[in-house]
């Protein structure tokens, strides 16, 4: 395996060159060479913190954080397609809550879990509550996850998060992830939601699905 850092500069230095193509055969390699996990939380995530703070500073244009953006979109979506069994036990919803259009986050743990025997419903964003609601009546959930990328308070995130545990059978987990969900605290959050604040805290929860109560991060 190689150093994901390695891959890094490798998908970088396609976007440094404006070559699209080769983006997308260095995240095809990489994705072949480390798991899942590895790819999200120490490839990807790092690229696409890279280019933004490239754009910010006016080293990359605005062509070329899109043109990452976009190849990353692509290549989990295909991956996620690749992964998904229909006949995965546990069902999970990844979406992001109304008001909040950062959607990547979301697409990027629905490919984890699906590498983890999950059946990955990957459902965009920007998601009013009483649809997921819907959708748990109609496919019996495991979890509810939910990627948390524009200021909780902006979107009022808590009520949105106590909203959908009212909308939810009560076997539904929540999961929380993204930036934004560092500035929430599972004191104000119903029972039953999780925290996933770092990469092997997530893939943990996965594991212990359904999930016994009393885990160390549960509301």
């Amino acid at each position: 395996m190689e150093d994901p850092v390695a891959w890094t500069q490798k998908i970088l230095g396609a976007i440094d060159r404006y070559d699209p193509l080769s983006c997308t055969a260095e995240l095809q390699a990489a994705g072949a060479d480390v798991p899942a996990a590895v790819l999200m939380s120490e490839v990807i995530a790092p690229c696409l913190y890279e280019a933004g703070a490239r754009w910010h500073s006016g080293r990359y244009s605005i062509v070329q954080e899109h043109m990452l953006s976009s190849a990353v979109l692509r290549h989990l979506a295909a991956t996620l397609d690749r992964s998904n069994r229909a006949d995965a036990r546990h069902a999970v919803a990844f979406v992001t809550l109304a008001g909040d259009r950062h959607g990547v986050g979301a697409l990027m743990a629905a490919v984890v879990a699906a590498s983890c025997g999950v059946r990955a419903l990957h459902l965009g964003w920007d998601m009013p509550v009483e649809q997921l609601g819907l959708l748990a009546r109609q496919v019996p959930l495991a979890a509810v996850a939910l990627s948390v990328v524009a200021r909780p308070a902006a979107i009022d995130a808590d009520g949105q998060v106590r909203a959908l545990r009212a909308a939810l059978p009560a076997g539904v987990e929540i999961w929380l992830g993204g930036y934004g969900s560092r500035q929430m605290s599972l004191e104000t959050l119903p029972s039953g939601t999780y925290l996933m604040s770092t990469i092997e805290a997530y893939i943990a929860r996965i594991d212990a699905l359904p999930g016994a109560a009393g885990a160390e991060d549960e509301a």
